[in-house]
């Protein structure tokens, strides 16, 4: 076993200007440091956390450095890590009780769900060229999620109801019609308080609703089971009104049109 301080072995770039950093790390974990917490996803191997707990595939845990003991790990150990600051998932800056140190499930639900995004983020991130900020601050806004549900923290009513209209969204994005007045109809709100709670997150429900179907195209694009499925009909499963119309968008967030970014994305699969 190898401790953090022995031997570490990261890789991934340097911190975004948000303060988050996605990295692959082998043989060791990362130290959290300052105001900043990790989260980590296993993926190979083992390691115990301070209080020795088992850390292996199929769970995942968040390292704080307000709580001691130092974790170790074996050398075959390999993790996806994801560095934030702590204000991130807590506007107050303090500890989420009962969460850091140990190892969680990261099966069915919540928690398997937010380590598939991650692990799809960090594959494809490079991918998405300048867009691919917007893809990790939403990223990290689920893993607050994640990280106040297992603390048990209530969210604020605002909170729910924006949870709850992205969930809606999440579950229509390929009806072509889904449309921000009709979102707002459905939740009983005016098309003004819908625009009111997206804007606090720096974005639109237009703008959202468009992410998240490129982001599902960009997926199924990159997924070898898909690769004889038209990339005209992905765009319609998820919601384009035609092959044009999703070409288009989908340049305008990736730089690529599906077909060379279904191509890019096989070419890295080989390499």
């Amino acid at each position: 076993m190898t401790t953090v301080a022995d031997r570490p072995t990261h890789s991934g770039p340097a911190p975004g200007p948000d303060g988050v950093e996605f990295a692959t790390v082998t043989g060791d974990l990362p130290a959290p440091g300052g105001h900043r917490l990790v989260l980590v996803v296993a993926l190979a191997g083992s390691a115990l956390l301070g209080d020795g707990e088992p850390l292996v595939p199929g769970r995942w845990a968040l390292l704080d450095p307000a709580r001691p003991g130092t974790p170790t790990a074996d050398r075959g150990f390999r993790a996806l890590c994801v560095r934030f600051p702590r204000d991130r998932v807590d506007p107050r800056g303090e500890p989420l009780p009962g969460v850091a140190g140990t190892a969680f499930e990261a099966g069915p639900g919540l928690a398997g769900y937010v380590c598939d995004t991650l692990r799809h983020l960090d594959a494809h991130r490079l991918a998405m060229g300048p867009h691919a900020a917007v893809a990790v601050r939403h990223a990290v806004d689920l893993v607050g999620v994640l990280l106040r549900s297992v603390a048990g923290v209530e969210p604020a009513p605002h909170c729910d109801l924006l949870d709850r209209i992205k969930a809606h969204i999440e579950a229509n994005l390929g009806d072509p019609d889904l449309a921000p007045a009709g979102i707002a109809a459905a939740h009983f709100v005016s098309a003004r308080h819908l625009h009111n709670l997206f804007a606090g997150t720096g974005t639109s429900a237009a703008a959202w609703i468009r992410a998240r179907r490129v982001e599902m195209c960009r997926r199924d694009l990159a997924d070898p089971a898909l690769a004889d499925v038209p990339a005209a009909a992905i765009g319609s499963r998820w919601g384009f009104r035609g092959p044009s119309h999703f070409g288009q968008v989908f340049k305008r967030a990736t730089g690529l049109t599906p077909a060379a970014y279904r191509e890019a994305s096989s070419s890295s699969s080989r390499s």
